[in-house]
């Protein structure tokens, strides 16, 4: 019997991208490509909302006993009183990148309290409870007109000040512009907590490319890839061109600013610029939390995320009607090139008792296996 590794080969790489690949919501012919699904009717007007604005509000979406739940979970973290610390990123006042670390008050420190939890919902039943909440699972079934995979989130304690930026220029899946994302209150947010803010429209501004031809996974999807849809995490003159040009489209769109109540829920797609506002002195010095939830989702199994064939990664597991979610395995971790998911079951039985790790055994050794030194050939 073959057993698949959580790392997928690259002989099954997808075909390359094309300018077609876009969610059915964002076509003109939306309405007639979405008709025949189930919650078509029942979520009409925010299908054209989201058409023309390229982000929705779906009021009270999430119950708020979970948000309760969850936001208990993040003051938890802080007080470390919960063994389940989450791994984090951030940047620090140098600007450098810090990924994968647990959080420690040394996290909060470097980040000046912008730092991101990563995948909760692969750790914390609440999490995964909210991101695919019935209202949003039956909302980006229709507009993707497929299943839904939960694939990446993002917990925030404070408001981060992110500057306005795209997600498909950082969030990669194997047709680049089909993503979405949602952005849960997980209490009710004031002005001057660093509000997400957002500029409505942007997701037709489409048109920015980055060079990044010597990036192999740009290569490899993108049928141009001098003219990528990813930046390659390199060239920061490209992108401080691409977040420059974010901000001089508000006075043509103009601005918002999600003020939610707890529960409330924001959806956006593919290009959809968005950012994170800037925190009052008041709320700053005060240590006022601005608790939220950001998930990322995409078709599937259409589309997947590019991380399947570099991180050790949950197979995709089945949750709701039309739902399925994966995570990352953190500290993330590359399976050997040379490894062999048969043989390291033949050679190690005593894992068999377990069908998460009998179904993926790469999964199994990046766990536990490696820091065992056990063989796989």
């Amino acid at each position: 019997m073959a057993h698949r590794s959580p790392r997928r080969s690259q002989n099954e790489l997808p075909l390359k991208s094309s300018k077609f690949d876009r969610l059915p919501i964002e076509f003109f012919d939306f309405e007639s490509r979405l008709s025949s699904h189930v919650n078509f009717n029942q979520f009409l007007p925010e299908c054209e909302f989201l058409h023309q604005n390229g982000y929705v509000i779906l009021p009270s979406a999430v119950n708020t006993d979970l948000c309760d739940q969850l936001s208990k979970y993040y003051s938890d973290v802080l007080d470390f009183s919960t063994n389940n610390i989450p791994f984090c990123d951030y940047f620090t006042s140098e600007g450098k990148r810090i990924y994968g670390e647990k959080y420690s008050p040394n996290v909060g420190d470097k980040s000046d309290r912008r730092f991101k939890m990563l995948d909760l919902h692969g750790v914390n039943k609440t999490a995964l409870q909210i991101c695919l909440a019935p209202k949003i699972e039956s909302f980006l079934s229709l507009i993707f007109n497929s299943d839904v995979l939960a694939f990446q989130q993002l917990g925030f304690v404070y408001g981060t000040e992110q500057p306005i930026h795209q997600d498909t220029a950082y969030v990669r899946v194997s047709k680049p512009a089909m993503i979405a994302a949602s952005w849960v209150a997980l209490e009710d947010i004031e002005e001057g907590s660093g509000e997400l803010e957002f500029i409505p429209g942007s997701h037709k501004y489409d048109n920015y490319r980055f060079d990044s031809s010597e990036d192999k996974w740009c290569n490899i999807i993108e049928q141009n890839p001098q003219k990528s849809i990813w930046w390659n995490n390199k060239d920061d003159a490209s992108h401080d061109k691409l977040l420059d040009s974010l901000e001089k489209l508000i006075p043509s769109f103009g601005s918002g600013k999600f003020r939610a109540s707890k529960g409330d829920v924001l959806i956006w797609i593919s290009f959809f610029a968005h950012g994170g506002s800037k925190i009052s002195d008041a709320h700053f010095q005060s240590l006022k939390t601005r608790k939220s939830l950001v998930t990322h989702y995409c078709p599937w199994p259409s589309v997947h995320p590019m991380y399947f064939y570099k991180r050790i990664h949950v197979e995709p597991i089945k949750y709701g009607t039309n739902s399925w979610f994966t995570y990352k395995i953190y500290p993330e971790q590359v399976l050997p090139e040379d490894f062999n998911p048969d043989r390291y079951l033949e050679l190690h039985p005593d894992i068999l008792s377990n069908e998460k790790f009998t179904k993926d055994p790469g999964l199994h050794f990046a766990m536990h296996g490696k820091r065992e030194g056990r063989a796989y050939l």
